[in-house]
Order: structure tokens, then sequence, then C-alpha cells
């Protein structure tokens, strides 16, 4: 949990919550954003919970490829790609 940043934390508990209580607990304890954001969670439908999962993965997903898009660029401006 203490490698992950709070963007990588929020993808998780939409992703996994109601899933993986642990995981979902755990990610509460660190982000008290989160912990408010159950309370919220609870009202929802399960279609608006999957249509969150869904976006909160393709958001990581997107994140991920910036992330990898923009090392390779560094190595290149630097010479070692």
């Amino acid at each position: 949990m203490a490698e992950m940043d709070s963007r990588e934390r929020w993808a998780c508990f939409f992703r996994y919550y109601g899933e993986r209580k642990g995981l979902i607990e755990e990610i509460e304890r660190a982000e008290e954003g989160i912990a408010m954001a159950e309370q919220v969670v609870l009202d929802f439908t399960e279609t608006e919970l999957e249509r969150l999962r869904e976006d909160a993965q393709i958001k990581f997903e997107l994140d991920a490829q910036e992330e990898l898009f923009e090392m390779k660029e560094d190595a290149r401006n630097e010479g070692l790609a």
C-alpha cells in the first residue's frame, strides 16, 4: 500500500470496492478522502458502481501509458533509446 500514490489508491478503491474488503479497508486507512467516499458509495446502485470501476480502470491504463510514453521520450532525449 505504501508504494501506491493517491491516484492508484482511488483506482483500486473503485476497481475492487465490494470485492476485496481487506484491501479496501487498508486503502481507507491510508486515504481519508476514500474513507469519506465510501459513505457516498453506499448509496450507489450496482450499475453505477460498475461504471465507476470501468472508468477507474480506463484512467489507470491511460495514466500508465502516458507514464511509459514520457519515460521513452526522456530516454530518447538523453540518447538512450
